[in-house]
């Protein structure tokens, strides 16, 4: 009989917080601000690679620099950007003439959770 009361318990205490935790959540639209959502769009924007100087390039989007220091040994990448940028980056690398594989290390010059997912992915 005691198990049955806490099993009831427990159960309306998590019925009760999670209206609770649910009514706050739909209290509002976000609010975007412009600038940031046209950042966001340049950030996903394609930009053509190029030679920057000597053994440079230059892989990232329109709005997020990224770029590919190539040796012998193994290439760097400094930034991997967005999570969804990784494959614009692969592909950027690659028109280039290199490997993406090759790349040996990552220099992330920034701490932002969306960008250390897209440093996981690009090692993948």
């Amino acid at each position: 009989m005691r198990r049955i009361v806490l099993s009831r318990n427990l159960a309306l205490s998590v019925v009760v917080m999670a209206a609770l935790c649910g009514h706050g959540a739909r209290a509002q639209a976000p609010v975007v601000d412009p600038t940031f959502a046209k950042m966001s769009a340049d950030w996903r924007t394609p930009f053509t690679p190029h030679h920057v100087v000597g053994n440079v390039y230059y892989v990232g989007s329109s709005g997020l620099a990224a770029y590919l220091i190539t040796t012998p040994a193994g290439h760097i990448l400094i930034n991997s950007n967005l999570e969804s940028s990784v494959p614009q980056i692969q592909e950027s690398v690659e028109k280039l003439g290199f490997t993406f594989a090759d790349i040996k290390i990552l220099l992330i010059s920034q701490r932002i959770s969306i960008i250390a997912r897209a440093a996981r992915r690009s090692r993948n």
